[in-house]
């Protein structure tokens, strides 16, 4: 259970609109983003991705690769109907060469929370100026595509390495055929923790804006929602928001809960790993700060948090900071827990319990 420890907070008064979180996975022993083949002498080696500095090997994974992973996870933990993938257009090879989900983020939360963006394709081109000679489009079903873009309210850093390593440990295997030697491969891993940055820009969750050519929604569409009631109209702030006034919190709720179960990863057969947050960190903020971007950080594999950097953070952004700190992680996972107890104006409890109280707090 948290820590009862008094937090006067008025929400409504100084402004709830951006979410900072950081968290931190127990990668030892993993391979969770590939970055291919990795040429060697009389081998090929499979290696991870990572990048060389003076103090050594920083493994990581792309923020790409870990926002497909919450993605999966919040569709099939919140039962959401998929935003299905649609070819936009095609060459004249028949390759895709532009794509798109459904581009509705009323009806798709997942569009709603990660984003979109679908380019205008023009039915018809010129091949030659001096003669205005004109060809049709490759894809005749293109001629009624808008350019619609969203910029994602979720955003997300790398999962880095909290510290560097000297060298990548390979796992040495063979591929055993039915005649002839067996063919030996190897894979590079690495033995650390990873931590992340995210931030949910919760004003923009549910809404729609349609000003100049930043257009989010196809006019069809709106005209659509208004008439179904689904959406309504905000003259003043110039945007359309979703009539259901609780949806925002529901799906920012359910992103964050899928969090605290996330599961993915490349080469799961050979280096199963739990990517669910070890430890994790949630505020709720009047700015776009991500406040607690250091928080985390391990020493000869034995992951602390850096208290004073906290004390410090949580006086620098005293005046915008509108709800209790929730920090949660389970018992035995920090170096220097008895001082990380200490700290005041922090909630603590296992990642799950910290998603959960920290959920409460939403508008």
């Amino acid at each position: 259970m948290f820590k009862n420890i008094p937090y006067i907070v008025n929400i409504m008064d100084k402004g709830f609109k951006f979410i900072s979180g950081s968290f931190m996975i127990d990668a030892r022993g993993s391979f969770l983003n590939g970055a291919g083949i990795k040429p060697a002498e009389n081998e090929n080696i499979t290696e991870p991705k990572n990048f060389w500095t003076a103090e050594g090997y920083f493994p990581y994974v792309s923020s790409q690769a870990w926002r497909k992973w919450l993605r999966n996870t919040v569709i099939e933990e919140a039962d959401w109907e998929r935003s299905e993938i649609r070819i936009l257009k095609k060459n004249k090879k028949g390759n895709v060469s532009q794509f798109a989900t459904q581009c509705d983020p009323i009806k798709y939360p997942e569009d709603d929370l990660f984003g979109y963006m679908a380019a205008k394709s023009k039915s018809k081109k010129k091949t030659s100026e001096e003669e205005g000679e004109e060809e049709e489009d490759d894809n005749e079903d293109n001629n009624n595509v808008s350019s619609v873009m969203r910029a994602a309210p979720f955003k997300s850093s790398i999962l880095l390495s909290t510290e560097p390593v000297r060298t990548l440990p390979k796992d040495e295997a063979f591929v055993h055929l039915e005649n002839g030697t067996p063919l030996p491969y190897s894979t590079e891993f690495y033995y650390n923790f990873l931590r992340a940055n995210f931030s949910i820009d919760y004003e923009r969750v549910g809404t729609i804006k349609d000003v100049g050519d930043r257009i989010e929604m196809e006019d069809v569409h709106i005209q659509q929602y208004l008439s179904a009631k689904k959406i309504v109209h905000d003259i003043e702030h110039g945007y359309y928001a979703l009539a259901d006034t609780n949806e925002r919190k529901k799906r920012v709720g359910a992103l964050l809960r899928a969090l605290g179960v996330m599961r993915g990863g490349a080469k799961l057969a050979q280096f199963n790993t739990s990517v669910s947050p070890a430890a994790i960190i949630l505020v709720g903020l009047s700015s776009g700060n991500l406040i607690f971007s250091r928080a985390f950080f391990s020493k000869n594999n034995k992951p602390s948090i850096d208290v004073e950097y906290v004390k410090q953070t949580l006086k620098e952004y005293n005046d915008r900071i509108v709800t209790p700190v929730y920090l949660g992680f389970m018992n035995g996972t920090f170096e220097n827990e008895s001082e990380i107890k200490d700290l005041e104006q922090i909630k603590l409890g296992t990642p799950r319990e910290a998603i959960e109280g920290f959920i409460s707090c939403l508008p």
